[in-house]
């Protein structure tokens, strides 16, 4: 909630106290960095996903395409698009 408010010092304190973090959490905290124009943000957090080998699901990945274009950061697209094929 509070990253959708754009709240992100809140949500990333949360976000960073949970022991157990979901494949949904991540995709959250990714949506609304790239949401709230902070597509970096969004970006790194994902590269922290890939280090702790969370598993990717759909949401997350259009959610880091999303990052990608409004960062305009091609290779972070290329390297996503392998995750697709």
């Amino acid at each position: 909630m509070n990253a959708n408010c754009g709240c992100f010092v809140s949500a990333q304190k949360v976000f960073d106290k949970m022991t157990e973090k979901s494949v949904d959490s991540w995709a959250t905290m990714i949506d609304a960095y790239a949401k709230w124009d902070r597509p970096v943000e969004a970006l790194k957090l994902f590269g922290r996903m890939e280090c702790e080998n969370v598993d990717l699901n759909e949401v997350t990945l259009v959610n880091v395409l999303t990052a990608c274009a409004r960062a305009r950061d091609l290779d972070m697209a290329k390297r996503v698009h392998r995750y697709i094929d």
